[in-house]
């Protein structure tokens, strides 16, 4: 899918576009003629169209020759960007999505989307970033069982459906077999916090490619941390046991994303798993839906947070990467929650009041959301590249998947994958950044929110953008 080999870019001109293990072509394809290789130079999904461009053998579209959709854009009929210069049919030359300029001879380079000319689209580039600057896994956040790795092991895994490169699949495993030994003892888990369980996602993927019992006691281990974990007075989970009758959106994500892939990987013998995903993800709805289809960051059933309004317990805002916890679980929900299960119905109804509710709040100049996502058009209001990655994500799989209507959102993907692809720089090393995030606690006022100084690639943010762009240059919907 996403070109496998070049160095990490490839720049489309006269020494190589793909390098020698590259989808775009064999051997250091591209050449002095074609810009893109033998298949084309953006791999996925970069490269400016057209069947008669310069692009390569097969046009420089793509895996599936010019113009092919999601590989490379639509281009024109002639020359090297398509029927208006090096454009494309959405302004731009290298895709469905636009951006960049085509490439035209042996110095085009080869749209946004291949990332600057490259057979590898931005999803692997980040991917391939995160295993450069940490070869051992633990030390992607200061306290390596977490939710930081574990949410990079999430989106990894995605990269390696997608891909089938193995360096992924290695990569994961890696940081799975520092943390569980021989007997199936879990280093570094403590049930006190839903953030701890997430690391157990990537704990079922080599149990379910091996069946091997270290893992299954491992993950039973994690399970078995719900058992008492504190509730409020509806059932819905603490976000900690330090934070009493709190209700963090993050939480639910950190815990249930955790607990559906568990009830899918061992089937009957947990019966009660889904059970729970669907109380939980219905729970943390009732208090913080908004009208519009929102989720505000949290409540207290208490209301004795610092945070929480005195009369109704809730947190003043629609924080950006809260409310896209939320998006990603209930994007990936589906895909482990049985087909007859009586909660499925009442989630695909939240999934298209949400995905309304981001259309509807979505920056119509730059494409992205913004920090307090439904007041974007405030002045000291600034766009959020963790949310909007993560809002992406759920759109773009609702789509493909069929859950809503392809003509009225692709144009919201479109746009969102544009904007925030803008917010990723290319480094002199071959690594990519991600500008413009923010990961960070429940805030008491919209101020708060958005005074919060931009971070440039934090994990969390660094995962969501892997996730929302390979939506875009290639995804995979194999069910682990």
């Amino acid at each position: 899918m996403a070109g496998a080999g070049g160095a990490l870019a490839g720049n489309g001109g006269a020494t190589s576009t793909g390098g020698t293990t590259s989808l775009g072509g064999s051997k250091a394809t591209g050449g002095a003629t074609d810009s893109g290789g033998v298949m084309g130079t953006g791999g996925i999904g970069a490269g400016g169209g057209g069947s008669k461009s310069t692009g390569g053998t097969n046009g420089s579209g793509g895996i599936m020759v010019a113009g092919g959709t999601g590989a490379g854009g639509r281009g024109g009929s002639e020359g090297a960007g398509g029927k208006t210069g090096t454009g494309g049919s959405i302004g731009g030359s290298g895709g469905i999505i636009g951006g960049g300029a085509g490439g035209s001879g042996g110095t085009g380079s080869g749209g946004t989307i291949g990332g600057s000319g490259g057979s590898l689209g931005w999803a692997v580039r980040m991917a391939n970033s995160v295993i450069a600057r940490h070869p051992n896994p633990d030390t992607i956040s200061s306290s390596s069982f977490s939710w930081e790795v574990g949410y990079t092991m999430w989106a990894l895994e995605k990269v390696w459906r997608a891909t089938q490169d193995p360096k992924y699949l290695t990569y994961i495993k890696k940081y799975v077999d520092q943390h569980v030994n021989a007997a199936g003892n879990v280093s570094g888990f403590s049930g006190g916090n839903l953030d701890n369980f997430l690391p157990g996602y990537a704990i079922l993927l080599p149990y379910e490619q091996t069946q091997t019992q270290q893992y299954r006691t491992a993950a039973d281990t994690m399970r078995n941390g719900f058992t008492n974990y504190p509730r409020n007075s509806d059932g819905g989970f603490w976000h900690s046991s330090d934070k009493p009758n709190q209700m963090w959106v993050d939480g639910v994500f950190m815990g249930e994303m955790f607990r559906a892939r568990y009830g899918h990987a061992v089937g009957a013998s947990d019966s009660t798993a889904f059970d729970e995903v669907v109380t939980q993800m219905t729970d943390i709805v009732n208090h913080c839906m908004k009208t519009d289809g929102l989720l505000l960051h949290a409540y207290d059933e208490s209301k004795k947070a610092s945070w929480a309004n005195p009369t109704t317990g809730l947190s003043p805002e629609v924080w950006s990467e809260g409310l896209g916890w939320y998006a990603v679980l209930i994007a990936d929900v589906f895909d482990f929650l049985p087909a007859d299960h009586p909660g499925r119905p009442g989630l695909m109804t939240i999934l298209g009041q949400l995905v309304a509710g981001l259309k509807a709040n979505q920056d119509a100049q730059s494409g992205r959301w913004c920090q307090v996502v439904d007041k974007c058009t405030l002045s000291d209001n600034w766009n959020e590249s963790s949310g909007t990655g993560m809002f992406l994500y759920l759109i773009k799989k609702s789509i493909d998947k069929g859950y809503v209507d392809a003509t009225e959102y692709g144009p919201v993907v479109n746009s969102a994958y544009n904007g925030l692809v803008q917010k990723a720089t290319a480094n002199s090393d071959g690594t990519i950044d991600i500008n413009d995030c923010s990961s960070i606690g429940v805030q008491g006022s919209y101020s708060a929110y958005v005074s919060k100084a931009k971070q440039v690639s934090p994990p969390s943010c660094v995962a969501s953008f892997i996730a929302g762009t390979l939506m875009v240059e290639g995804p995979s919907f194999a069910t682990p």
